[in-house]
């Protein structure tokens, strides 16, 4: 009965093709051999720390690919022909999977280029954002980018950590999110637009008559930041949409940004919501930091919204966790999905640059239902 090597499973797939894609990695290296018989279905479900019926899909898939051939007692062969390996027909995945909006999008890439006859070969993104990756991780992408595959999709946020795809010019490259690191705007990219974000949220409250409005977002790094690209950062995207809401209602004498490290401090907070100029509603770069802010409000004794409004971003599960509903955005995630693989797979798209746009969720953090 054929072992499989040593692996781990890539975020960012279901699980099930997950763990297709790791036994498919076995037998095109050679080390699942034509012919022999894989491990039983309930070793296989040990071996990935997953329930039986993850495998039983993960067969399934397998077969579909021609990969194995199974019989009615359930014993699974690789195929003594295994369909030649094709580099054209894999898409380098390097995504964050971490996060509720980021896992739908990362799976949904993934399961539409299996869908649509591609292998996706999804890197750890973990180790891509890593500012020193480790040698034998260097070494896999630049394996995998000389071999002539198809295209890349990767998470454009943090991207200066470790630029890879500098040394590859040739490869062809479909960036997601946000673009935050040194040198030219790449070809591909499906973008977020985060000025028309912040400035919705921040409108949406003078439109409401609020003056005091506070924008709460992330200290940018200083390593994300020069000259080439504070024009399109998400720090200087976040703050213009701000302060172009405040200029158009005249507001703009307020302006009061509160930054937060990683995560918000609510002692912080705290401290803003008892100065003597204290703000009347918050803006917050996304929903969880929002979430923060009410809970906190909610515990000095302040109302929401009568005495603070809040909005979030981004439409997380967090705008309706939260004891008071968040305004917040969203976004059409499939779109972004689809666009992404549009860009990877067609030569020659028509537009090789798109910004998603925002779409307003008024809640009752602002007033609304």
């Amino acid at each position: 009965m054929a072992e499989l090597g040593t692996m781990s499973l890539s975020k960012g797939h279901t699980k099930s093709s997950m763990v297709a894609e790791a036994i498919a990695e076995n037998i095109h290296s050679g080390v699942l051999k034509p012919g022999s018989r894989i491990q039983t279905v309930r070793a296989l479900a040990d071996k990935f720390s997953v329930s039986i019926s993850v495998i039983q899909s993960a067969m399934r898939e397998l077969e579909e690919r021609k990969l194995i051939k199974r019989k009615t007692n359930s014993i699974a062969l690789i195929r003594d022909t295994v369909p030649v390996h094709n580099a054209e027909k894999q898409i380098m995945l390097c995504l964050q999977s971490s996060g509720h909006i980021f896992s739908e999008v990362s799976t949904a890439i993934s399961d539409g280029l299996i869908s649509r006859g591609y292998l996706p070969v999804a890197m750890d993104f973990k180790k891509m954002d890593d500012l020193e990756p480790d040698e034998k991780f260097k070494k896999n992408i630049r394996t995998i980018l000389d071999s002539g595959l198809k295209s890349i999709i990767l998470t454009g946020h943090n991207y200066w950590h470790y630029p890879f795809l500098e040394n590859h010019p040739d490869v062809r490259a479909v960036f997601l999110y946000l673009i935050d690191y040194a040198g030219k705007m790449p070809e591909r990219a499906v973008l977020l637009d985060l000025e028309s974000t912040i400035f919705q949220t921040t409108a949406h409250l003078a439109s409401r008559g609020y003056k005091k409005i506070m924008l709460c977002t992330f200290k940018p790094e200083p390593h994300a930041i020069n000259i080439e690209t504070i024009h399109r950062h998400q720090s200087t995207q976040i703050r213009g949409g701000y302060k172009r809401a405040l200029r158009e209602y005249n507001i703009a004498s307020y302006d009061k940004i509160l930054y937060r490290d990683h995560e918000v401090n609510s002692q912080e907070i705290a401290e803003v919501l008892k100065s003597k100029n204290a703000p009347e509603a918050i803006v917050c770069d996304m929903d969880y930091t929002a979430l923060q802010v009410v809970i906190t409000a909610m515990k000095n004794g302040l109302k929401v919204p009568d005495d603070l409004a809040v909005t979030g971003a981004f439409n997380t599960p967090w705008s309706e966790l939260s004891p008071i509903p968040l305004t917040t955005v969203t976004y059409d995630w499939n779109e972004l999905a689809n666009l992404a693989m549009k860009l990877a797979l067609e030569d020659d798209p028509e537009q090789k640059i798109t910004y998603i746009k925002p779409t307003l969720i008024i809640k009752t953090s602002t007033g609304g239902p």
